[in-house]
């Protein structure tokens, strides 16, 4: 029987994926059956939690096929190269802008950093970042460069600590008053934000997360999005500890446009009762990516006491 399991282990090893996936991809037309028992595979290792070094998610996110910008799988690309950059690595800085917008491509959005030029079709149409977003995801090393030269943005910092201090204490024993005035104070903080972000006065890796932060408090996709790529930008600019505002945004991104969260990091509640774990896709994602992305392991997250 160990024996047994020993051969299954190595059949479904992330190298012999990749050796399956090459031999597939030099076919002529590729052997399609092949490559989607490919993604089957990486998706099994990923529920097992076989994946967990930032080598690991790069190999895996590049041998991911997406078909024809299916969800489904976009996802997973994008996922993995987020976990490899929470991980620290070098290559997915370069591969970041392109699982981004075929993510966003496979949910009906407009591009956001334009790394699909060759169709004219409504689907592949772009509406770009701010600069400051698109600049970051472009050339990481050139925009490192000019946030180690700047200085913290006051106002940005200010606009955060605001936007936290607010939210002191059990969120979850919040009157409706307290929660309304947050939320009109939110919006302030938001509009603002945006201003300064268009001014291209958001630099630095703080700079960056301060934003990210303020924005994630928005109430539409458009909001959850933007703090979705600033926070991205702070991980291609080599701040690991972004990684769990990365799953936190991509989270509530997702729920706004009616899909299930992924890593678990988002709770609601109904009246009075106490806060619970929304529902969670668990497809083709697994604990060892949620601790990459510094977030509890499932079942933490279910266990979560409100104090």
């Amino acid at each position: 029987m160990l024996a047994l399991l020993t051969v299954l282990a190595q059949a479904t090893s992330l190298d012999d994926i990749e050796r399956a996936v090459q031999a597939a991809s030099k076919k002529s037309p590729p052997d399609f059956e092949a490559l989607t028992k490919a993604n089957e595979d990486i998706a099994h290792l990923l529920e097992q939690n076989q994946l967990s070094t930032a080598d690991q998610f790069f190999r895996a996110q590049k041998i991911f096929t997406i078909g024809r910008m299916r969800f489904d799988r976009t996802r997973v690309r994008h996922e993995l190269t987020l976990a490899a950059l929470a991980s620290g690595s070098k290559e997915a800085r370069a591969t970041a802008k392109q699982t981004w917008d075929q993510f966003l491509v496979s949910v009906s959005r407009p591009q956001r950093i334009g790394t699909m030029t060759f169709s004219k079709e409504p689907m592949f149409r772009i509406e770009k970042a701010p600069k400051s977003v698109v600049d970051v995801f472009q050339d990481p090393d050139k925009a490192l460069e000019r946030a180690q030269a700047a200085k913290d943005n006051d106002e940005v910092t200010k606009i955060c600590d605001a936007d936290q201090k607010e939210r002191e204490g059990d969120f979850s024993k919040f009157t409706a008053k307290q929660m309304n005035e947050m939320r009109e104070h939110d919006a302030v903080r938001l509009k603002r934000t945006i201003e300064i972000l268009n001014q291209g006065k958001i630099v630095t890796i703080n700079d960056f997360d301060h934003a990210s932060l303020v924005l994630q408090h928005g109430g539409y996709w458009n909001d959850y999005c933007l703090a979705h790529e600033l926070s991205i930008c702070s991980l291609l600019l080599g701040n690991q500890k972004a990684a769990w505002l990365a799953a936190a945004t991509y989270d509530r991104m997702l729920e706004s446009g009616g899909f299930h969260q992924r890593f678990g990091t988002q709770y609601s509640s109904e009246g009075n009762s106490p806060f619970k774990l929304d529902p969670v896709d668990t497809e083709a994602v697994g604990d060892a990516e949620r601790k990459a992305m510094h977030c509890p392991t499932l079942e933490e997250a279910k266990n979560r006491k409100w104090d």
